[in-house]
């Protein structure tokens, strides 16, 4: 099925039941969207925040109190509970950490704060992250601006990402470390190759799902079908 992008400006669920934009995308109590743009189907548990900046793929979940901010995320992630992907950094080579030196909303009621001169916040604070198709983060992960997320990886609970993490790696740790990949080089490398999230579940359904090489399989039929009916 083919899911219209959708530019949601600002959302935020003030209600104890779940809310609903256009039947797609989910919102539990508390949850909130800023700025951010939806590819298809998403469900954002409870006080979870997307935005500003993100650009969401389809059939994305994210657990309660978690923060995405300034990030790319492909199809068929799944992010756990109090996760935050590119939260703010303050600067460590200023003056100052604090952001009287550049924010001028932080503290807008004070008339001094409202009069001073700061500077102009730049590019480089606002570096994005990149996470691929099919990615698990667990719970109380934190991934740090810049970094690059390959497909299919997981995420260990409580690791701290500062570096690219490959495709199909599981990480953990304070910083995160690769611990081992989940599948063998040349599997890997068939993943890569037909990249089964760029499929619709209609085309998915029925796979074998639990023998890897043979749903590779049926999804280069598929992809090579779809290319001869195509051509």
């Amino acid at each position: 099925m083919n899911y219209k992008v959708r530019y949601i400006d600002e959302f935020e669920n003030e209600w104890k039941k779940a809310a609903f934009i256009e039947s797609e995308i989910k919102l539990n109590a508390g949850a909130k969207i800023v700025r951010s743009k939806f590819t298809g189907p998403a469900f954002l548990n409870k006080n979870a925040q997307v935005g500003p900046d993100a650009d969401i793929g389809r059939y994305f979940g994210t657990n309660e109190n978690s923060y995405i901010a300034r990030s790319t995320i492909g199809n068929f992630c799944s992010f756990g509970a109090r996760s935050a992907i590119n939260p703010f950094n303050h600067p460590v080579d200023w003056l100052s950490i604090n952001e009287f030196q550049y924010h001028p909303k932080s503290f807008d009621w004070i008339d001094e704060y409202n009069e001073m001169e700061r500077l102009s916040r730049a590019g480089d604070m606002f570096a994005r992250v990149e996470i691929g198709s099919d990615v698990w983060i667990g719970h109380n992960v934190n991934v740090m601006a810049g970094v690059t997320i390959g497909h299919g990886a997981i995420i260990a609970a409580g690791t701290i990402v500062t570096k690219d993490i490959p495709p199909y790696a599981i990480v953990g740790g304070v910083p995160g470390e690769v611990i081992r990949f989940r599948f063998d080089e040349a599997i890997v490398q068939k993943f890569l190759d037909t990249e089964w999230w760029t499929l619709s579940l209609r085309e998915l359904s029925g796979l074998p799902f639990r023998d890897v090489e043979a749903c590779l399989e049926k999804v280069a039929s598929i992809k090579a079908e779809k290319r001869d009916s195509e051509a």
